[in-house]
């Protein structure tokens, strides 16, 4: 009934429609998914960052800052 190449681009075509979704949304959404994941770790990164520095007082905060001690 079907010659090979007609069978062959009947596979193809077949091919083309499986793989339409993701061959026309696939950047896009790759791109959502990149833009979430990182709005996520910046996010724990800064609840991680806040909260160490509220366990700190203030004087280790700023390690930088050096205390000459009064002469007696």
């Amino acid at each position: 009934m079907f010659n090979p190449q007609q069978d062959d681009l009947y596979q193809f075509l077949s091919w083309r429609k499986k793989t339409r979704f993701l061959r026309r949304y696939g950047g896009p959404l790759l791109a959502l998914l990149v833009f979430i994941a990182c709005i996520h770790l910046i996010w724990q990164a800064y609840g991680h960052r806040t909260q160490k520095g509220k366990d700190n007082k203030p004087e280790s905060r700023q390690a930088w800052q050096v205390k000459i001690p009064a002469k007696r």
